[in-house]
């Protein structure tokens, strides 16, 4: 019926329309019997295709591999680069083998369920294995070069670390050594300077202590003239040729004087940086003046006891008479002193001349 219908409108005459209205005019021109029978006909068709997808799927999953009865081949496993021989080693008991499974016959109205999905596998970690290099003579001969180099750099390190070391050592020793130098030069400074102190406060003292004496006994020689004099005035009419009643002399002389006119005279005494060395010799001063006063001569005097200098001092002078200045240094100059061989080469103090009218 369908290719008769198609005929008709093949051989009618008109005119053709689209594809689109001619399919649905011939959709509309079938019966639902045939309508039916399509619907069934891809329904048939989709469930065996179904069916043939399952058997060809289900094997894969129910087959073991290797199957039963069929063994594998062995392999010899060892060391790669150790191994020597013709004879291998026994191989191990061989493994029973392992029975087949029953196969069951999938039930094609029900498919089975999935396969539960497989853990991944881990990948296989690469054995790092030791590489033996093998060097030429010419690199074991650098290498060996190269590793004297180095322990000589590091000698030479090490040296030139021990020679700095020492050298500041020495230096921190030598600074220690001139600190402590100083330090006691100070000390021996400070010492020289108190005993320095020492000796000008008691030469002070001394000087003080020799004019006290002088002025006592000064004032005594003063009193015993006065009492000479006053007991000659008393009994005698005087002495003298000038033929006035009266004693002939001269003003603060002697009045038990042989002479009526008299000299000077003077008797030195030594002081300061020489107070304590002896005296060997010291002669007596004798001027013809009778001019008095006090002269402080300045003496040095070397280890040999002999006066090296011998000059006036205006300090502590009482007069300017330049006789008898004179008269003092001269004098001065023939002292002999005892010999001290530690002494200074020029050990100096004072002598101080007294000039009386006798």
């Amino acid at each position: 019926m369908p290719y008769e219908r198609l005929n008709k409108l093949v051989q009618s005459p008109e005119p053709i329309k689209t594809e689109a209205t001619e399919t649905t005019r011939t959709m509309q021109e079938l019966t639902a019997a045939e309508i039916r029978g399509d619907r069934q006909g891809k329904v048939g068709a989709i469930i065996g295709l179904i069916l043939f997808l399952l058997l060809l799927i289900i094997p894969i999953f129910f087959t073991t591999l290797p199957k039963p009865g069929q063994p594998g081949i062995l392999v010899n496993l060892g060391m790669i680069d150790v191994g020597q021989g013709d004879n291998n080693a026994p191989p191990p008991a061989a493994a029973e083998p392992t029975p087949p499974r029953e196969e069951v016959e999938p039930t094609p109205a029900t498919p089975p369920p999935p396969p539960p999905p497989t853990a991944a596998e881990p990948e296989p970690v690469p054995v790092q294995r030791e590489v033996v290099v093998t060097e030429t003579p010419q690199e074991i001969a650098i290498r060996k070069q190269k590793a004297k180099e180095e322990a000589r750099k590091k000698a030479e390190a090490e040296r030139q670390r021990q020679e700095q070391q020492r050298i500041n050592q020495q230096k921190e020793t030598e600074r220690q050594q001139r600190e402590a130098e100083l330090r006691e030069q100070r000390r021996q400074q400070e010492l020289a300077d108190e005993r320095r102190r020492k000796a000008e406060a008691a030469e002070a003292a001394r000087r003080q202590a020799e004019a006290e004496e002088a002025a006592r006994k000064k004032a005594e020689a003063d009193a015993a003239a006065a009492r000479v004099a006053g007991a000659l005035g008393g009994t005698g009419s005087g002495r003298g040729t000038t033929g006035t009643p009266g004693n002939q002399g001269v003003e603060n002389g002697d009045p038990n004087a042989d002479r009526l006119e008299g000299i000077s005279t003077g008797n030195g005494m030594v002081s300061g940086g020489l107070g304590g060395r002896g005296v060997l010799s010291s002669p007596r001063v004798r001027e013809n003046t009778q001019k008095t006063g006090t002269v402080v001569v300045r003496v040095c005097v070397g280890p040999d006891g002999n006066v090296v200098s011998a000059e006036r001092q205006l300090t502590g002078s009482t007069t300017t008479d330049a006789q008898l200045l004179r008269s003092a240094e001269r004098n001065a100059a023939t002292w002999k002193f005892k010999p001290n061989p530690t002494a200074p080469a020029r050990q100096c103090g004072e002598i101080t001349y007294r000039f009386k009218v006798q």
